[in-house]
């Protein structure tokens, strides 16, 4: 499992230097509540960006949206909201 939260942590590491690189201020980086983990909560100066960061070891033909299932994006949206007040 190390090898797996490794792969996690440099995932995230290497997202939030995108975000940076766009001109995106990070705002709050794996932020928590009872019902809810976010990877990443940004702003790009109008909206507020709720990212879930997904690393994958080795090429799938999945789309990074299939990655979050429903429940999830729900979780998502939710924490959103709790953080931005």
């Amino acid at each position: 499992m190390a090898l797996a939260n490794e792969l996690g942590a440099a995932g995230e590491t290497a997202a939030q230097r995108y975000l940076l690189s766009r001109g995106i201020r990070i705002l709050e980086v794996n932020w928590r509540d009872p019902l809810c983990e976010i990877d990443i909560i940004a702003s790009d100066g109008r909206h507020l960006l709720i990212v879930e960061v997904k690393s994958r070891m080795e090429y799938t033909a999945t789309r990074p949206l299939d990655a979050v299932d429903q429940a999830k994006a729900h979780q998502l949206m939710l924490g959103g909201l709790r953080s931005a007040h």
